[in-house]
Order: C-alpha cells, then structure tokens, then sequence
C-alpha cells in the first residue's frame, strides 16, 4: 500500500510534510534540519523525514528481490537489471502554487496544458530504464522548495526549481545531483502513457 500523507488536508503540513519525505528517501542516512521552520513544522518534516527513510529501506512496491539503489549510486555504467519505480507516496502538495506536480511538469517541459496526465501508481509494475533515451519519456529533477532566487536558472515564476527535460533518466539525475536541496528528485513524464510522477532506480 502506497504511503499516505498523514497532513494531506493541510496545505503547508502537508507540503513540508512532503519535503522531509523526500529528503529522507533521498539521504536516509542524514539527519535534516531545515530552516527556518515552526516548532510545529519542523516535526512534522521530521515525520516525513522518517517514513522516508522507511519507504526507503523497503521493497519497491512491496516486491521481494528488488532494492532502491544506494543514494550515491553511481550511474556512469548501467547494469542491465537496473529499472525505475514510482515512489511509494503520491506527492499532492508539492507545486500547489502552480497547480500541483503534474501542472509544474506541464510548465516546465512546455507541454499544452490540456494533455491529460495522471500521477504514477507507486503499487504498479517497475518501469523499464532506456538506457539509450530512446523510449519516448521526459525525465526532469526538480526541487520542492518555493524560495529559490527569481535569478537562478530553471526557477518558476512561483520559486520552484526545475531542471531541463531530459530523455535518459541519469541525465536527470546529473541535475538533481548538482541542485543543492536534499528534497530534489526526479519526474517521469510519459505522454504515451498519460503518466507523471517520481520515480527512482531499483535493481
């Protein structure tokens, strides 16, 4: 079962919420301490933070004999077993100021905003990982913080963080790597398919 946002009916808990998810996905093995946050807020990033981690030390989607691929995994030569897989939480709350995830995508990979995409499921299948960027998806990082300077490149008008979209998933990953923010991850746009959501490497 995916993880649920336990702050979903709260639009700021439920985005911060969001972020210590991510980061404790992303770095399960640091202790993050954002600022400046309430009292309140921070706990509730380090609850995220925590089922993070927990996300992370499962199974892909509840299957046996798959792992998540370590956080410094090193992507310069693919093994051939390696895939992706949804997160195992939908992300409601990041980019709520411009529309949500999938409203963010659409901007930053300048898709008509009437194309019709729906979030990955987290319990579904593993995708299969073109090695070669050839099968027709869009990967792009992105960071969930709104405050980014108006003056760095890939920053919405809303303060997030996109990178460019890509056609291989590590070349995303070159750029949520460089990006400075814990909470950056990588989105798997699909217009075949009608899907978009986060994704990362299993093996």
């Amino acid at each position: 079962m995916a993880t649920q946002n336990p702050f979903a009916d709260d639009l700021v808990k439920g985005e911060v919420w969001e972020q210590g998810y991510l980061a404790g996905f992303n770095e399960p093995k640091v202790d993050h301490f954002p600022g400046p946050l309430t009292t309140e807020l921070l706990d509730v990033y380090q609850i995220g933070q925590q089922s993070g981690r927990d996300d992370r030390r499962d199974s892909p989607g509840g299957t046996g004999g798959t792992v998540w691929v370590a956080p410094d995994f090193d992507f310069g030569e693919l093994p051939e077993h390696l895939a992706i897989h949804a997160f195992g939480v939908v992300l409601e709350k990041i980019g709520v100021a411009a529309g949500g995830l999938i409203s963010l995508v659409i901007t930053a990979l300048s898709i008509p905003g009437d194309t019709p995409l729906h979030p990955l499921d987290p319990e579904s299948d593993s995708l299969a990982l073109d090695k070669e960027g050839r099968d027709g998806n869009t990967y792009v990082a992105i960071c969930p913080h709104s405050d980014h300077p108006m003056v760095q490149q890939g920053v919405t008008r809303d303060g997030y963080w996109t990178g460019p979209g890509r056609s291989s998933f590590v070349d995303a990953v070159a750029d949520m790597r460089v990006h400075d923010h814990a909470e950056a991850f990588v989105v798997r746009c699909s217009l075949p398919e009608g899907t978009c959501g986060p994704v990362w490497a299993i093996q």
